[in-house]
């Protein structure tokens, strides 16, 4: 049996992006880095913990800077340190992913939605303030759920698996 290697499409700008998408993920690999709002409170250590070069306090995207950043929850409205580290980082391409609903009670421009493919399937909104979306999957849904994929523009899949599912076969699965 022969198995030849998946081809995917990095994600590419759109004229009415107020950002630079591009750099979300990376050709040869992404590294996507779980953040937590007690990280975002002190701006400086975070870049130095991301692999950011700085210069006067502004951090840099350098070969070996994350990718992208996951935050479970966002600062409140008015944690205005944390949303300017947020949104310097999103200014020298580092993408920023939050679960839809939580962009909903506490909005950050240009970040990635994400969504789980249930709320695909059943036709959820997109926060307004996303500038594009991607799909949470757990690699044991029926072929059905997955036909949601299909035409899909969400620029990632993050791969959810529940306990005592494989990983690799849920992965080969989607």
């Amino acid at each position: 049996k022969e198995f030849s290697q998946r081809q995917g499409d990095l994600p590419v700008q759109k004229e009415d992006d107020k950002i630079d998408l591009r750099n979300v993920l990376h050709r040869d690999g992404s590294v996507i880095q779980a953040v937590s709002l007690e990280a975002l409170s002190s701006p400086d250590q975070l870049y130095y913990d991301l692999g950011c070069k700085t210069a006067v306090g502004m951090p840099f995207k350098d070969i070996a800077t994350t990718d992208s950043l996951f935050l479970r929850q966002l600062p409140p409205i008015g944690a205005d340190k944390e949303r300017t580290a947020l949104r310097r980082l999103q200014e020298v391409g580092v993408g920023i992913l939050a679960p839809a609903a939580e962009l909903e009670a506490r909005p950050l421009d240009n970040s990635i939605a994400v969504l789980t493919l249930d709320e695909v399937k059943a036709g959820a909104k997109v926060p307004e303030c996303a500038a594009r979306t991607a799909i949470s999957v757990r690699g044991d849904e029926d072929e059905a759920t997955l036909a949601a994929l299909e035409g899909n523009d969400a620029v990632m899949l993050l791969l959810n698996t529940p306990d005592g599912v494989s990983r690799v076969h849920a992965s080969r699965r989607v």
